[in-house]
């Protein structure tokens, strides 16, 4: 299917219109959070798929690192998803929220061991939460 622009969550919190719990599980591909620093230094970082929640926001791990600061600072990412051949999504991204334990941390340190390198995980710190604000195709091809 030919993924089409879209609203994402909306600012009262309502489901995006994209089921994104559907499209990580059904697609494979390598992702890319783009972030800036106060200043607009754009940092850029390889993110395996995020953690789609209950509520249809989405879950990162992080370590202590830029993107992470950067994050923190601003509160907005875009996330790049190529499932191969320029065929994918950008989403740019609201934090709703941040922990720094709990279930959903340990699942993404599991899943970091088994889909990146094993040891990765060890390194996740945090978890910030995005809503998605809105999306769009990976390329306009």
């Amino acid at each position: 299917a030919i993924l089409k622009s879209g609203r994402g969550n909306d600012r009262n919190g309502e489901e995006s219109t994209m089921n994104w719990k559907e499209y990580f599980t059904e697609n494979n591909g390598d992702g890319y959070l783009a972030t800036a620093s106060d200043n607009g230094e754009v940092n850029l970082a390889p993110y395996f798929r995020p953690e789609v929640l209950d509520d249809g926001t989405l879950a990162f791990g992080m370590s202590d690192s830029k993107t992470y600061r950067n994050v923190t600072s601003s509160g907005r990412a875009t996330f790049a998803f190529n499932e191969g051949a320029f065929k994918g999504v950008r989403l740019y991204l609201q934090k709703s929220g941040e922990t720094d334990n709990g279930l959903v941390l340990e699942k993404l340190r599991k899943r970091a061991d088994a889909e990146v390198l094993p040891g990765t995980g060890q390194h996740l710190a945090h978890v910030v939460v995005f809503r998605v604000d809105r999306y769009e195709p990976l390329t306009n091809l």
